[in-house]
């Protein structure tokens, strides 16, 4: 079988220890070795079928013996040269398929508004499990200022072609390949984590929600679940309407071994949508945010030394309550005329529907520019 695909920047951009790694997860056998050049594989099933694996892509024909593996590939497997291509460039990712589920979208088309914010949706899931998995210590929430860590992850993940099946959105997040031998000891790549935690989250909180029951809720906190990946999927399951289901596959990458536990597939119908609303903002009541810098404008003063602050928590401008110090009161007021930037810090929490800032401490004012 031809390939049909003439472009070759398709082929140049493949990485050899990925397809590597592909053809020792299918079977194949390394047969000859060129040194410094590449080698040739053989499948059992296919004995008299030979793969040229190149090493060097700076050699010429990188692009054409890359073409002839496809070709090969192909025809073993029996699958189109466009599939088996697809596959090898996902070689060394974890792909998270989100798939919406509801009436009226079985062509794969949802109209604009809704798929932009299942995109987003699918997004903050992602973004919810890379939080996670870079504590130490898992919280019940997490506010919008990502350790470094978080923020080159979500720089490198990337938006992968929109597929058939209802509506799905692919992610698809780099995992480094797997050393030789290596001890069971070595730490795994962040990608890596990062999609374990989404899908070992996410299987604990079906169950949960299934349940309905709020201490398991809480429990779950330690497995990954947070206040941010329940209102991530609660957005989802929105829209989806009232019989249909959000679904996560994750197919992971072929450059590491899949987790014994990892699941195949995790469907929410969208009658859980209220239940893990409400998981939401149960999380979110319960956290406490230490060391949160809170800035904005007196909104509102009151009798003796509470004030509301209009400030930024999560990315939204909300009203937050604190108690200041007696003294500070005089200086509040003309922060709050001359609608003065108040920064302080404190430790924030939920209190029912309010946001509250306790032991707040080390106030300061900007002055605005008229």
């Amino acid at each position: 079988m031809k390939l049909a695909i003439t472009d070759k920047e398709s082929f140049a951009v493949l990485n050899p220890l990925e397809v590597k790694a592909y053809l020792l997860d299918t079977g194949w056998n390394e047969v000859r070795v060129l040194p410094g050049r590449g080698s040739f594989w053989r499948h059992p099933s296919n004995a008299c079928c030979e793969l040229p694996l190149p090493y060097d892509r700076s050699i010429g024909d990188f692009p054409d013996r890359m073409r002839d593996a496809v070709d090969v590939l192909s025809q073993v497997e029996e699958r189109s040269p466009l599939e088996v291509l697809n596959d090898l460039q996902r070689a060394g990712q974890d792909v998270i398929r989100v798939r919406l589920v509801s009436a009226g979208i079985e062509d794969g088309s949802v109209p604009l508004e809704r798929g932009v914010e299942f995109l987003a949706a699918a997004r903050n899931a992602v973004y919810a499990s890379a939080l996670a998995a870079s504590s130490d210590h898992r919280r019940a929430y997490y506010y919008s200022r990502p350790p470094k860590i978080v923020s080159d992850f979500m720089e490198g993940v990337r938006l992968g072609q929109t597929e058939r099946g209802s509506y799905v959105v692919a992610i698809e997040t780099p995992v480094a390949p797997e050393l030789q031998e290596q001890t069971e000891q070595t730490r795994e790549p962040f990608g890596r984590q990062v999609t374990r935690t989404l899908t070992s989250a996410l299987k604990v909180l079906l169950e949960a929600a299934n349940r309905g029951n709020a201490k398991d809720i809480e429990r779950s906190v330690s497995a990954g679940v947070s206040a941010n990946l329940c209102s991530a999927l609660a957005d989802a399951l929105r829209l989806s309407g009232s019989q249909g289901e959000v679904e996560v596959r994750v197919s992971w990458a072929r450059t590491r071994r899949i987790p014994d536990f990892a699941p195949g597939k995790i469907s929410f119908p969208s009658y859980l949508g209220g239940v893990i609303g409400e998981a939401a903002g149960m999380l979110r009541s319960i956290s406490e945010i230490e060391g949160f810098e809170l800035e904005g404008t007196v909104y509102q003063l009151r009798q003796d030394t509470e004030a509301i602050i209009l400030g930024l928590v999560d990315g939204r401008y909300r009203k937050v309550r604190l108690t200041f110090p007696p003294e500070f009161r005089e200086e509040l007021i003309r922060c709050y005329k001359e609608r003065s930037i108040l920064r302080c810090f404190g430790e924030l929490r939920q209190v029912g529907k309010t946001s509250e800032l306790f032991h707040a401490r080390s106030f300061s004012i900007e002055e605005t520019d008229e």
